[in-house]
């Protein structure tokens, strides 16, 4: 599994093409989580790391709580382990 430390940025969610993680499919997600392809943790940052990139624009997020959400990736990763 690749590292999850606090940085946004994250290697396995690199190791894919980001447009190849942003439109896969929740199974896909769900089976690359389950491989050990990448964490919970990393494939919530790609998310936040979209967010940052593409909110501004869009305006499309309302309650920001990334410190609860990675809090929970970290419970969820620590249960598939």
């Amino acid at each position: 599994m690749a590292s999850t430390d606090n940085n946004s940025s994250t290697a396995g969610a690199k190791s894919a093409s980001g447009d190849d993680l942003a439109f896969a499919s929740a199974t896909e997600l769900a089976q690359k989580l389950r491989d050990r392809e990448l964490s919970c943790e990393e494939l919530l940052n790609h998310y936040l790391d979209r967010v940052d990139r593409y909110n501004g624009e869009l305006n499309a997020l309302v309650v920001d709580i990334r410190d609860q959400a990675r809090e929970e990736a970290r419970t969820a990763d620590q249960a598939l382990a």
